[in-house]
């Protein structure tokens, strides 16, 4: 069995992702701002600790801010 960290577990795409790697027997280790996930935002620093044991990682989060001045 491996162990997939995912960033934006807690929404739709990593969601999603996150309860097949389950179904499918994988551990996942859920990375994001939802209650129960380990501590991620786009932007900041990664603490290495997150990852430790991670045989995957699986980048679902995203940023939906405006970005530039026609935004």
């Amino acid at each position: 069995m491996s162990l997939v960290a995912v960033t934006g577990a807690g929404g739709l795409v990593g969601g999603a992702l996150s309860r097949a790697l389950e179904r499918a027997g994988h551990g996942v280790r859920r990375l994001g701002r939802a209650q129960g996930a380990v501590p991620f935002s786009l932007g900041e620093p990664v603490d290495p600790a997150s990852l430790a044991g991670a045989d995957e990682l699986v980048h679902c989060a995203w940023d939906f801010s405006a970005v530039g001045a026609d935004a």
